[in-house]
């Protein structure tokens, strides 16, 4: 994912889609991040971690995030978090400045297979806009 990770005002917002309301994540969400963070350490298929790991350690992580430039969304249905998306630095190195990893978490009970796509929908949309 290239140019285009600037907010120009539009992440503040909530978006909804398919019946999943997409906003920026506030730090008094990072324990349900976690928790659905977490439920993926015994597979090693998302995170590749081999221990859970706990708000404050993940604190730092959380803060380097920013609306403008590296955002972090949850996705929400029935006022309930159900997954996550964050956009993280490439590498530091300058041809990379506009290029981003992202990472996106569904709650392992709900169906991935329909609340992860809106999600990166979500991802996919907010970047060509800024691209444009």
């Amino acid at each position: 994912m290239s140019a285009g990770l600037t907010a120009r005002g539009r992440r503040s917002q909530a978006t909804a889609m398919a019946g999943i309301t997409i906003r920026d994540a506030l730090e008094c969400d990072l324990p349900i991040i976690i928790d659905i963070y977490n439920a993926t350490v015994p597979t090693r298929m998302a995170t590749a971690e081999l221990e859970p790991t706990t708000v404050e350690a993940r604190l730092p992580w959380f803060r380097e995030h920013s609306p403008d430039q590296h955002p972090f969304w949850v996705a929400e249905s029935d006022g309930r978090v159900i997954g996550w998306l964050d956009f993280k630095k490439f590498l530091p190195r300058c041809a990379y400045r506009d290029t981003a990893e992202i990472s996106v978490l569904c709650r392992r009970e709900l169906p991935a297979s329909r609340h992860g796509p809106a999600i990166i929908r979500r991802s996919n949309h907010s970047c060509t806009i800024a691209r444009d």
